[in-house]
């Protein structure tokens, strides 16, 4: 999750909770979480595990359309039914799958990393006039 898309879920999640009048504590326990990691999700130090999100909008009254926003919540849904289909593959073509999604996710990953890289030095560069 991006930083402004987990300031705005954390935000979200506060403000429900103190509307139903929940503690941090109260919310915790029924998200069978630690009150330290729900803080955390308020203070967006973290956010809750996809599997957790339903859960969340449901104790919290409100959608994940709500919480996220409806892009987020159009992605979910989307992956939800990635999901099935995928569910349908054979094990061997699962693990093709799998073995895909890692090879995109660690190019897209070494792209981010050299596009980091890129900006750090000319920032340095730009720094030493």
């Amino acid at each position: 999750m991006n930083v402004e898309r987990l300031h705005m879920f954390s935000e979200e999640i506060k403000k429900l909770r103190k509307m139903r009048g929940f503690t941090i504590e109260d919310m915790a326990n029924s998200m069978n979480v630690s009150r330290i990691t729900y803080a955390k999700w308020e203070n967006g130090q973290t956010s809750p595990k996809a599997d957790q999100i339903p859960e969340l909008a449901s104790k919290l009254g409100a959608s994940i359309n709500q919480l996220f926003g409806e892009e987020v919540a159009k992605n979910y849904e989307k992956l939800k039914g990635i999901i099935k289909l995928a569910e349908q593959l054979t094990m061997e073509d699962q693990e093709t799958l799998s073995q895909i999604i890692m090879a995109l996710s660690y190019k897209s990953n070494v792209e981010r990393t050299q596009k980091l890289k890129l900006e750090a030095y000319i920032s340095e560069v730009m720094n030493e006039d």
